[in-house]
């Protein structure tokens, strides 16, 4: 077995480095590839191969997206940064480094820690350091919805027919006792409790999960081909205004983003229908304004009342503890990376507190002054993403506006909101979205402004 799993690894390595160095969208649908099948390949063979080899296996895809960017980096006028972002950047690296030794934590929990801390920064700057051109923008966003359905349809066979005995026989325990030390009894019905949604009265309700064993990866995986979909990146209208078939594929990937039983699936269905409303010009735009702001206050007074009543360990309970705890725990330049986040509970036993918001567990590691770098240049990449769509009122833009919101949105409530295997391709588009090259159909590799 080891040495099956060695030449897939040597063959995996090799496809690596070829698509690294490509850096256009081939290297994108590569990506989504391997992010599909890998915790299937992972739980087939953990408890036969050895941990580090699993573990190289896993970090392989990150690793070709970091070996893109330092290739073409390297490359003699490839890309000048801007200013103000070499800026920002640098404040966000600085306070990482100092708290990657810093810190309380272990070391191999600060690294954990780190890894998923960079990773909307991997994203954009992958975005806007890929070639890439308005055509083959259009190549990924198609192959996007064709993957989307196919994880689709999959988690709909996975969730009527196959069900939890399906992983069980696989060897899931195995896989989560190698990947993050649970017991077999931890388990419920052989499986993560993340399989599962007790909100709809306590009763546990089994959530659509697919090929990639990541129910929370899938949810955000199959809502982007709908996304795609409905902005109008891909029509679902013929020439004579005719229905055609991506219309159905919304349809599909609409009710098996519901399946999810996701909270921050139905928030991206919001936030997607008011910004469709917006840019489309379908109302005023003052009073979709004024209805956001609105439906902003009662969700706000929704936040207050649930704090008020934290009698339970709810999951909406969590979130909020997991938020305002990060802040109350943090300081002006943090605690130190592996102190706080879901990633690090096995290993940073002070994690539990924040282990449900991306921003509180993240304020608490890099600080007041590393949040605040990270939301102006957050806020920047979406000034950006306005001037491109007054520029050519594309509707990628539209794509990269709307997947932006609802990511910021999430990182507030749910540390899964950023995540290599869910949310990594989101950041990637949003970075695109902000070059010119995304809009023209020439292929520039010279003198790109990331």
């Amino acid at each position: 077995m080891d040495l099956i799993f060695l030449s897939i690894c040597v063959l995996y390595g090799i496809s690596v480095l070829y698509f690294a160095q490509k850096n256009d969208w081939t290297m994108l649908r590569f990506f989504l590839l391997v992010v599909m099948f890998q915790n299937i390949l992972v739980i087939l063979f953990s408890g036969k191969v050895s941990t580090s080899l699993i573990t190289i296996f896993s970090l392989m895809k990150e690793g070709m997206l970091y070996i893109a960017v330092v290739l073409c980096a390297l490359k003699k006028n490839v890309f000048k940064i801007k200013k103000m972002d070499l800026l920002l950047l640098t404040g966000v690296a600085m306070l990482l480094l100092k708290n990657l030794f810093v810190t309380s934590a272990p070391l191999s929990a600060a690294i954990i820690s780190l890894r998923q801390c960079l990773i909307p920064f991997l994203g954009i700057i992958v975005g806007k350091s890929i070639r890439i051109n308005k055509d083959s923008v259009g190549r990924v966003l198609k192959f996007n919805v064709r993957y989307s359905t196919i994880l689709a349809v999959l988690g709909i066979i996975e969730l009527l027919f196959l069900g939890d005995a399906f992983w069980s026989k696989l060897g899931f325990a195995q896989y989560m006792y190698e990947k993050q030390g649970t017991l077999s009894s931890q388990l419920f019905r052989g499986v993560t409790r993340n399989f599962y949604t007790w909100d709809f009265g306590g009763v546990p309700v089994r959530r659509i999960v697919s090929i990639t064993a990541d129910p929370l990866a899938t949810a955000h995986l199959i809502y982007i081909g709908f996304v795609i979909i409905a902005v109008g990146c891909v029509r679902y209208t013929s020439k004579k205004n005719r229905l055609n078939q991506y219309f159905m594929l919304a349809v599909l990937l609409f009710i098996c983003s519901v399946l999810s039983l996701s909270k921050a699936i139905f928030v991206f269905m919001a936030v997607t229908i008011v910004v469709i409303i917006y840019y489309r010009n379908i109302l005023p735009k003052s009073l979709v304004k004024y209805g956001a702001i609105f439906c902003g206050i009662i969700v706000l007074m929704y936040v207050v009342k649930s704090i008020q009543e934290l009698t339970s360990a709810t999951a909406t309970a969590n979130h909020i503890v997991g938020l305002i705890n990060g802040f109350k725990a943090s300081s002006i330049f943090g605690t130190g990376l592996g102190t706080a986040g879901v990633m690090t509970a096995k290993i940073a036993n002070n994690s539990i507190a924040t282990t449900e918001s991306y921003i509180g567990t993240f304020v608490q590691q890099i600080g007041y002054i590393g949040l605040a770098i990270t939301l102006i240049y957050f806020w920047k990449i979406f000034s950006e993403l306005r001037q491109k769509w007054i520029k050519y009122h594309d509707k990628f833009t539209i794509l990269a506006i709307t997947i932006l919101l609802c990511i910021v949105i999430e990182m507030f409530f749910s540390e899964s909101s950023v995540s290599i295997m869910g949310t990594c391709i989101y950041f990637i588009y949003i970075g695109m979205a902000t070059r010119d090259e995304s809009y023209s159909e020439e292929v520039s590799c010279v003198r790109r402004k990331i």
